[in-house]
């Protein structure tokens, strides 16, 4: 029966060989039946469980595997493996810190523990694991790939450039240490740089989306608005529902002064992703020069409630609000400043109404808008309609038949605007012809001896 095992277990492995996974688990299943005790069986049973993805059968096939001989090191790190491949990253780090402990000299753990504290933001931890790994294999290119990753995430941008330089010297064809390179020499300024080396990323792979629009970026950030919206158009063909490319492309618009397409293209990606920060704020930046102000303002608001740290959506809503204040302080000395003018027009055009009378008394203490403009109107069309009324008594005495001793003229404006100018024409049997340029105000009586 013992060799009937043994058969299974070599059918196993030379299906597991074979990529013919299902069946390898099968056979391993056989052999596990007649022997249940085989640590080794059980570990490479879990290895092919892993091909399968099927990776919480490999742990429970690992755990069997070291209940049997719990010293190890191999089955902690595959087990480590599983666990990582399920996302479960602070239990692959305790198994592959059981590992490290029976084993402290296997590169592919070290590595691999880096790689799960990556994942869980333990970004230093993740470096010294690295470096752990390299004293022991400095060729591994994906560990100098996880170590670049981890640096950059510190803000170690030079030596994250180192790393990925690393890789590349080991797998020169690698589009992923291309790109990354690219991502480390944006962050360091260096934008035509990482163009370059996103261009690099690109030859290798053309349809690698995410290298096009951050390529976009770097164009980006050297004014190369042209080219940038090129790079974003290519993400967007490649990827139509990709948001982030769908508001850098808006940021570029933006750039180009294309403001009514960059409003388009942010609706595209608010559409794709409503919690996109970036888009609401590019949308601000185009409703801003589109002069949709009260619009600009709420989508800055929005940006602003999904990302609080957002920069340009601040800037943006404070240049606003600053404009709009300076505007609305602009317009009430202009609006005061009217009124002061028409309060003197219409005290010399007439007498005011009533209701207008206490309104002028004070202008300067009026309250803005309101009052202010319900006063500018109530002016304006007093001026408007404001007409003098003229009534003309004549009296004479007569000393001879055709001469006047003394004659007098009443001149009444019973009208609600003064008169000016106002000029009498009599008739041609009388001596008294013109009466020219009398100034009557309105509700005044001037008589004149003529």
């Amino acid at each position: 029966m013992a060799d009937r095992a043994v058969q299974y277990k070599n059918e196993g492995l030379n299906f597991h060989n074979l990529g013919r996974y299902a069946e390898a688990v099968a056979s391993y299943d056989k052999s596990l039946a007649i022997k249940p005790d085989n640590a080794v069986v059980w570990n490479v049973r879990g290895a092919t469980l892993v091909n399968l993805g099927r990776h919480a059968e490999a742990v429970a096939s690992y755990d069997k595997s070291l209940a049997i001989d719990p010293n190890n090191a191999v089955v902690w790190n595959n087990r480590g493996t599983a666990l990582l491949n399920l996302g479960q990253h602070a239990e692959a780090v305790a198994s592959y810190n059981k590992a490290l402990i029976i084993n402290s000299n296997i590169a592919s753990t070290w590595f691999n523990r880096g790689n799960a504290l990556l994942n869980l933001g333990r970004f230093s931890e993740a470096v010294a694991s690295c470096d752990k790994s390299l004293a022991i294999d400095s060729d591994r290119a994906e560990t100098w790939n996880v170590r670049g990753l981890a640096l950059g995430e510190l803000g170690r941008y030079t030596e994250a450039l180192a790393s990925f330089d690393k890789v590349i010297a080991i797998k020169p064809n690698d589009d992923m240490a291309w790109y990354f390179r690219g991502n480390a020499l944006l962050n360091l300024g260096r934008h035509a740089e990482a163009v370059t080396s996103y261009d690099k990323s690109l030859a290798i792979d053309p349809d690698f989306v995410v290298a096009w629009y951050n390529r976009a970026g770097a164009l980006n950030k050297l004014g190369r608005y042209a080219e940038a919206l090129a790079s974003c158009d290519k993400a967007i063909a490649i990827d139509p529902n990709l948001a982030v490319a769908w508001s850098n492309r808006a940021g570029v618009l933006n750039k180009l002064d294309r403001h009514a397409e960059s409003l388009a293209s942010c609706d595209k990606a608010i559409e794709l992703d409503p919690k996109s920060a970036s888009a609401w704020s590019n949308k601000g930046g185009a409703l801003k020069e589109l002069k949709r102000y009260e619009e600009a303002i709420a989508a800055y608001d929005r940006a602003i409630q999904l990302d609080p740290q957002n920069e340009s959506a601040f800037a943006g809503k404070n240049e606003l609000l600053t404009k709009n204040q300076g505007e609305q302080q602009n317009r009430e000395k202009e609006e005061r400043r009217t009124l002061i003018q028409r309060i003197k027009e219409a005290e010399s055009f007439g007498v005011l109404p009533s209701r207008l009378k206490n309104a002028v008394q004070q202008p300067d203490a009026l309250p803005y808008p309101d009052e202010v403009i319900a006063t500018l109107s109530q002016l304006d069309e007093f001026l408007t309609t404001a007409r003098p009324q003229i009534n003309l008594v004549l009296s004479c005495k007569q000393v001879t038949l055709d001469s006047w001793e003394i004659g007098k003229i009443s001149i009444t404006n019973e009208g609600s605007a003064h008169a000016k100018n106002v000029t009498f024409e009599f008739s041609d049997d009388l001596d008294i012809r013109h009466v020219k340029n009398v100034e009557v105000a309105s509700g005044e009586t001037k008589r004149l001896v003529v």
